[in-house]
């Protein structure tokens, strides 16, 4: 089961990667790419984000740096002075937006090989257990 889950999941990846880079995005490494990866990084911690993707802060707070150059996002300090969280600029957003695009287009493909309510069929089973393996905040 995991093998063919993590087969969707690098054709969805791939997919999006060649379609964001079609559409201007092509700035990016892979690296960077994956900090824009559902749920996103507004609102984040840099020390949350870089547990997301398995990386040391000093690593995570280097990839920042790289993508507020590029005008992607910026730190900013959090209300009430507790540390720095991550706001998205125009450029982020945009990113955010044609990735969300590039999925949608995928699960349309994919509704159209398996038909609509099954692939809502497993969605729902997809989101259960991952609720049951404590996802919930990511799920809202």
């Amino acid at each position: 089961m995991g093998a063919l889950l993590r087969i969707a999941h690098e054709h969805v990846w791939r997919r999006m990667l060649r379609e964001v880079a079609a559409a201007g995005f092509d700035d990016l490494s892979e690296t960077e790419y994956r900090l824009f990866q559902y749920p996103g990084p507004e609102g984040a911690r840099p020390i949350e984000l870089a547990r997301r993707c398995g990386m040391t802060k000093q690593a995570m707070n280097y990839v920042l740096a790289a993508l507020e150059r590029k005008g992607y996002l910026a730190r900013r300090t959090a209300r009430g002075g507790g540390g720095r969280v991550i706001h998205l600029e125009k450029r982020g957003r945009k990113l955010i937006a044609a990735l969300r695009s590039s999925v949608q287009r995928v699960e349309r493909e994919w509704s159209a090989q398996v038909g609509e309510p099954q692939l809502e069929e497993m969605r729902r089973h997809i989101i259960r257990f991952a609720q049951s393996l404590g996802w919930r905040a990511w799920m809202s």
